[in-house]
């Protein structure tokens, strides 16, 4: 699966429902299915957050692939990583812990041509 948006929150619905359709497709079902549709939910809402830089707008790509056994997944924007303002820490902050819960494994890469969150699970079937 392969797809891309701008990083506008209005296409994150779209784009969650683009990647449940893809999971049924593959026969990923149940609690794996639940874990992975939250980790790309948080992934991409961050991605739609970070990815516009200087005001410009950015844009997100997000891949997927399963096999018998694995499922890997990759959120990519165009963005820059911005650490959470002091002020808002405490309401903020909780995706990417969230989705290290979710999933088997999760990767962040931090460039200056934007940010890419690798994750992976043993699929469940």
């Amino acid at each position: 699966m392969k797809a891309s948006c701008t990083a506008d929150r209005h296409q994150l619905a779209a784009v969650r429902d683009e990647f449940r359709l893809w999971l049924t497709v593959c026969d990923i079902t149940g609690p794996c299915a639940q874990n992975a549709l939250v980790a790309v939910d948080e992934a991409i809402a961050n991605a739609m957050e970070h990815a516009c830089a200087n005001g410009s707008e950015g844009a997100v790509h997000i891949s997927a692939r399963a096999t018998v056994d694995r499922l890997f997944i990759e959120v990519a924007d165009t963005g820059i990583w911005r650490e959470p303002e002091s002020r808002r820490v405490a309401a903020r902050g909780r995706g990417v812990p969230l989705m290290r819960r979710l999933m088997d494994h999760v990767t962040l890469t931090l460039g200056s041509a934007g940010t890419t969150v690798s994750m992976g699970m043993r699929v469940a079937r």
